[in-house]
C-alpha cells in the first residue's frame, strides 16, 4: 500500500485488527497523515522477518519468509509530478540502500512517473519524467518491469483522472522471481487501481556458484579507479540532501561500490574469456599445422605458455567473501 496518509491512531487500530506482525505501517514521524507506505499480510505461510523505512514515510523495505525461502520487497511512494525533477531524482537515488539484499528482490509502489510515455500514458505524452535516474536504479539491481516480461508491450493503466490514464503503479523483479501474471482490480476508495502480481520464485543458493565474491584484484585496475573517482564526486553531493548522518550515507555508498565492483568484474571476466578463447583457437590451429611446418613450433609453445599463465592468473586472483571486505564505516 502507498499514500496511506494515516495517523498514529489509524495505524494502531489497523495493526490491532490485522495483528502486529501482519500489518506494517510507515509514515512521516514529523507529520501525521503525510505520505505513508505499508505492508499487509494475509497468507498464513508468509511471515515478516525484518523491516525498515526512510525518514519521510516514502520507503519501506522488508524481508519475508515462507516455509522454503525468503524474499525482499521494497515499497515506495515517489514524490508527485508537481515536485521538482531534481527532488524526484534524488528520491530514486535514496532507494538504493533499501533495495540491496541477498534475497530475491521485488521493487514496487507508486512511482508517480512512467517509464514509457507512449505505452504507459493515454493520451501519450512528451513530458520529462526522471526516467534516467530510475533506469539506473533498476539496471544496477537487475530488476525488470514484470508487466513487460509477461505481456510485452501491452497497455495497462493503474490510475485514471479526467480524460487521462497512466501506469504509475508497477512491479520490478529480479531474475529469480518469475512473474506468471499481472492484472488490476478497481480501487474502491482511490483513483489508483489495485495491481496484482502472481509469481513463482526459484531457489537461490546461499554459497558457491552464483554468489558474489569480492575480487580484490579489481581495486588495482586503472579503469575501476577512474570510474570510482567519477562516481565518488557524485555520491558526495547526496549526503546533505538525503541523509541525516554520515553513517547512513556510507551504508548506501558501500552498496554502490559493491555494484560498481560487480560491473567491472563482469567486464573483466568477459575480456578474459575472449582472450582465452582467442589464444585457445590459435593454439589449436597451430597444433594442426605444426606437423607440416616445424618452424611454427616456437610460436605454438609461446601461445601455450600464454594460455597457461592466463589460467594461473585466474587461479591466483585474490578472492574474499564480501562480509570480510574492508569497506567499513
Amino acid at each position: 500500500m502507498q499514500e496511506t496518509h494515516s495517523t498514529t491512531l489509524d495505524e494502531h487500530n489497523w495493526a490491532a485488527e490485522w495483528g502486529k506482525t501482519r500489518a506494517i505501517f510507515h509514515s512521516n514521524p514529523k507529520n501525521d497523515r503525510s505520505n505513508g507506505v505499508a505492508f499487509l499480510l494475509n497468507h498464513p505461510d508468509l511471515n515478516l522477518t525484518s523491516w525498515r523505512g526512510d525518514q519521510h514515510g516514502r520507503i519501506i523495505s522488508a524481508d519475508f519468509s515462507t516455509r522454503t525461502e525468503k524474499v525482499h520487497i521494497t515499497n515506495i511512494y515517489a514524490p508527485q509530478s508537481g515536485h521538482p525533477v531534481r527532488e524526484r531524482s534524488l528520491f530514486f537515488d535514496s532507494v538504493y540502500v533499501y533495495l540491496h539484499s541477498p534475497h530475491p528482490t521485488i521493487l514496487t509502489g507508486d512511482f508517480n512517473c512512467v517509464e514509457n510515455n507512449s505505452l504507459d500514458r493515454e493520451p501519450p505524452s512528451t513530458r520529462n519524467d526522471p526516467t534516467q535516474t530510475l533506469r539506473e536504479l533498476y539496471e544496477t539491481f537487475g530488476v525488470q518491469d514484470t508487466l513487460r516480461l509477461v505481456y510485452g508491450n501491452a497497455r495497462l493503466f493503474t490510475r485514471r483522472q479526467g480524460n487521462t490514464q497512466s501506469r504509475l503503479d508497477r512491479f520490478y523483479a529480479c531474475s529469480s522471481v518469475k512473474p506468471l501474471s499481472e492484472y488490476t482490480h478497481p480501487g474502491l476508495s482511490s483513483d489508483h487501481d489495485v495491481v496484482v502480481l502472481e509469481t513463482n520464485n526459484t531457489t537461490i543458493t546461499t554459497h558457491g556458484k552464483g554468489r558474489w565474491k569480492n575480487n580484490a584484484a579489481i581495486y588495482n585496475e586503472q579503469s575501476f579507479k577512474i570510474h570510482l573517482q567519477h562516481k565518488w564526486r557524485q555520491w558526495c553531493t547526496l549526503q546533505p540532501f538525503l541523509f541525516q548522518t554520515k553513517t547512513e550515507w556510507w551504508t548506501q555508498i558501500k552498496s554502490r561500490i559493491k555494484n560498481l565492483l560487480i560491473q567491472h568484474a563482469k567486464l573483466r571476466q568477459s575480456t578474459e574469456r575472449r582472450r582465452e578463447t582467442d589464444i585457445r583457437r590459435k593454439v589449436e590451429a597451430l597444433c594442426r599445422d605444426e606437423n607440416d611446418n616445424p618452424t611454427l613450433l616456437p610460436i605454438y609453445n609461446q601461445l601455450k605458455k600464454q594460455r597457461s599463465k592466463l589460467k594461473q592468473d585466474q587461479v591466483n586472483a585474490k578472492v574474499k567473501n564480501p562480509e570480510s571486505t574492508n569497506l567499513k564505516a
